[in-house]
């Protein structure tokens, strides 16, 4: 997909999502308890798959700056790590870290069965 269809998918199904928040507080002000969960169902399916894929990114570009962060020359390592590095480890040691928290999100997410 390329960047604009990204982004239209991204919009439609953040509009979807909002339609069907609609329709599950009406089910719940009606009383229709199971309408209303098989909507958050549904919300639930359409947040993941967007939270999946921003999550993707921010793997992808975390890996892509711990590879070039190791190409920082002296100058840039300095203006990076001495004025505004938000960690108290390189950004290999932080990319071992970011990713595990990825991959646990990942699971947490993909092993939800719903209640």
């Amino acid at each position: 997909m390329s960047i604009d269809t990204n982004t239209q998918f991204k919009k439609l199904l953040e509009k979807q999502i909002t339609e069907l928040e609609i329709q599950r507080n009406i089910a719940k002000n009606n009383g229709q308890y199971e309408d209303a969960a098989n909507l958050e169902e549904l919300i639930f399916d359409k947040e993941k798959y967007l939270f999946l894929a921003a999550l993707e990114k921010f793997k992808e570009a975390t890996m892509e700056l711990a590879g070039v962060w190791i190409c920082c020359n002296e100058i840039l390592d300095n203006l990076t790590m001495n004025n505004s590095y938000p960690f108290n480890q390189d950004f290999q040691s932080m990319e071992l870290h970011i990713l595990k928290w990825i991959d646990q999100l990942e699971n947490n997410i993909n092993s939800y069965k719903g209640e």
